[in-house]
């Protein structure tokens, strides 16, 4: 399973609406992805043209969530 998350605002809940964005602090509550191509359209498509925060792709592996993908800090 695949995870979205934004830094201080939390993973994409369940219950999102475009209109009216939701967030979690609790992965139980957060919406996933079966595949990461899924969870890359949705940020893709519904968070990089709405927000102005980067965004992270989360996995859960054996029970645990482990950062997948980070957004890269330019120097």
């Amino acid at each position: 399973m695949y995870f979205l998350k934004i830094a201080g605002l939390g993973f994409i809940h369940k219950s999102w609406q475009d209109a009216e964005p939701r967030f979690s602090r609790h992965p139980t509550k957060a919406k996933s992805w079966t595949t990461l191509d899924g969870a890359l359209d949705f940020g893709n498509q519904k968070l990089t043209p709405h927000l102005k925060l980067p965004w992270e792709v989360w996995q859960e592996k054996k029970g645990t969530l482990v950062p997948l993908i980070r957004p890269q800090v330019s120097r």
